[in-house]
């Protein structure tokens, strides 16, 4: 079925409606009063979200969705909203399947509704990780990155990739600071991503050769197989490049842009993924709106690693795994940061 049209299901569905309420107009509603048609533009707004998504999602073909199923199954209940409320709710409920972290509702109040239930351990700890930045001199630049030296290995919190947060320049001052260090750590457990150029002018500072790091995908069409392919490729950034050992610590906060750089940044020979996989968002979304100024939220964007892979739903897998439960984090210890130094002070030795 081509996509440049409505459902035949939906179509049938208009019609019968127009149908039933000529005949209630035909015949009188008595004392009644006259029909409330106060359904029919929050049903069309419901056609609307389901033709955004037709045409703009990236993921339907990965996911194996039939969309023109979904829409049978939610487009009857579209007759019976007569409330932006109910609105957002059969949205949210038709979006359920997806289980995509990207797709959200913002209701004008700033109520986040989101369409995944999703739920994993986090391997980390904050109390943890500032007990542990007590071993060095702890340098914070900026509201959502930090450095220090502990030894010769440098320790770099890294909270968001978003431009608003994390200027290249400071970025590239940290890493002048952390030059003369034999290995570094970049903890991005926390981070829940940000901007996908962000990450690649980062990861250009910690290689010297230009070789395939990943494919950016992009819907561009009507129908669901409709998207680009463009490989993405590193380029060596700066005077100089840091080509010593380097870990990434990862988990299952790292969102979208934090597992892009995870992602791009372990094909370089010097770096190792430590820690638990990340989220498993991958997309980048385009900003939508209904009626009551709600916003919604599209991915039209996809990430695959260099060897083809999404790390939308799977995530990127660590190197190493670093087993952990809760009570691991008693007394400030960190699993996954302890071995993460572990590692690197085995490599320097060797």
């Amino acid at each position: 079925m081509s996509k440049n049209k409505y459902p035949v299901f939906m179509r049938l569905t208009r019609l019968s409606f127009f149908i039933i309420l000529l005949f209630l107009f035909i015949t009188g509603c008595g004392d009644e009063g006259p029909v409330d048609l106060s359904s029919e533009p929050l049903a069309a707004e419901f056609d609307s979200v389901w033709v955004n998504f037709d045409r703009n999602y990236i993921f339907f073909e990965f996911k194996e969705t039939d969309w023109d199923l979904v829409y049978s199954q939610y487009r009857p209940k579209a007759e019976y909203i007569f409330s932006y409320d109910d609105l957002v709710s059969i949205c949210v409920e038709m979006l359920l399947p997806l289980q995509d972290d990207h797709v959200i509702f913002v209701r004008p109040d700033g109520n986040v509704i989101t369409t995944s239930n999703k739920y994993y351990k986090v391997n980390w700890k904050e109390e943890s990780i500032e007990n542990f930045k007590q071993n060095g001199t702890w340098n914070q630049v900026s509201s959502t990155m930090g450095w220090t030296k502990i030894g010769d290995i440098g320790f770099w919190e890294i909270k968001s990739w978003s431009s608003s947060n994390l200027d290249m320049d400071l970025f590239d001052q940290v890493l002048d600071s952390l030059s003369s260090c034999g290995a570094i750590i970049i903890d991005e457990r926390m981070n829940g991503g940000g901007n996908a150029k962000v990450v690649e002018d980062a990861w250009n500072r910690f290689t010297d050769k230009v070789m395939r790091v990943g494919f950016d995908l992009l819907r561009d069409g009507p129908e669901h197989e409709n998207y680009s392919v463009t490989p993405v490729y590193s380029s060596p950034r700066g005077a100089w490049q840091y080509l010593e050992p380097v870990v990434v610590l990862t988990g299952r906060a790292s969102a979208s842009a934090a597992e892009i750089f995870a992602s791009g940044i372990s094909s370089f020979d010097n770096v190792t993924i430590i820690g638990d996989t990340t989220r498993g968002a991958g997309g980048a979304p385009l900003e939508y709106k209904i009626g009551d100024g709600s916003k919604y939220y599209i991915p039209s964007r996809a990430w695959q690693d260099k060897d083809g892979r999404y790390i939308e739903r799977d995530g990127v897998a660590p190197d190493i795994y670093v087993p952990f439960e809760y009570s691991d984090f008693n007394d400030g210890n960190d699993p996954a940061l302890n071995y993460a130094f572990e590692y690197l002070n085995g490599l320097m030795v060797k």
